[in-house]
C-alpha cells in the first residue's frame, strides 16, 4: 500500500517511481492506493470526505496519461475503498479528452485508450455502491471487488450479506461470483 496522493513535487508518472513500478511488476505484486493514506487521507470536514475519490482519480490519471502502464504493462494497481461509481465517467472523460480534446496539450502518443489501461491494469474495490454496480459493464466486471472493511466503523458488517443481496440482486451469478470472490483470487493468485 502506498499513499493515494504522492508528494506534490512529482506525481506517480514521474521517473523517480519507476524502480517501485518495476519491482512490483517483476514480483507480480499489486500496489494499493488506499483512501486513508497520505496527507489527503480521510479526515477533515464532511465535504472533504465526500469528495475523497478525487485523489485516487488524480493519481490514476497521472499514471495512465503519463505512460506508467506503457512502461510497465504488467503493473497492477488497486483503488482501495474509493468505491466505483465515479469510474465510468472517469473512463469516458479520459477517452474523450485524449481523442477529441484538441486544445489539450499531449506530451506523448497513447499506445492504448485510457479505458483500456483501466481494464488491463487497475482493480477497484467498493463496499456500498449501487451506481458502480449499475455501471459495471463500463468499468469492467473483471476489475471490481467487493470489500467489507471489517471491523472499521464504515464497514457493512454486521449487515454485509444483506448489503450484497441488495446491491447484487439483478447481477447474474457469474458476475456476482467475480465481484465477491473470483476477481480478488485472480488478482492475488489465490487457489
Amino acid at each position: 500500500m502506498i499513499s493515494v496522493w504522492p508528494d506534490e513535487s512529482s506525481l506517480y508518472d514521474h521517473r523517480r517511481y519507476d524502480p517501485l513500478w518495476e519491482a512490483a511488476e517483476a514480483e507480480n505484486l499489486p500496489v494499493s492506493l488506499h483512501i486513508a493514506t497520505g496527507t489527503k487521507g480521510v479526515g477533515g470536514t464532511m465535504p472533504e470526505n465526500i469528495v475523497l475519490p478525487v485523489w485516487v482519480q488524480r493519481s490514476l490519471a497521472a499514471m495512465i496519461l503519463g505512460g506508467v502502464f506503457d512502461r510497465y504493462p504488467g503493473l497492477k494497481i488497486v483503488s482501495a475503498e474509493h468505491d466505483i461509481g465515479w469510474v465510468g465517467n472517469f473512463i469516458e472523460r479520459m477517452d474523450y479528452l485524449t481523442t477529441r480534446g484538441s486544445n489539450i496539450r499531449r506530451d506523448r502518443p497513447f499506445k492504448l485508450r485510457p479505458s483500456e489501461y483501466v481494464k488491463r491494469n487497475i482493480w477497484l474495490t467498493f463496499m456500498r455502491d449501487l451506481t458502480g454496480i449499475a455501471s459495471r459493464h463500463i468499468i469492467g466486471v473483471d476489475r471490481i471487488m467487493w470489500s467489507s472493511d471489517y471491523p472499521h466503523h464504515t464497514a457493512t458488517w454486521p449487515h454485509s450479506q444483506q448489503v450484497l443481496r441488495e446491491h447484487l440482486a439483478d447481477v447474474p451469478d457469474d458476475e456476482r461470483r467475480k465481484i465477491v470472490c473470483d476477481n480478488v483470487a485472480t488478482l492475488y493468485g489465490f487457489e
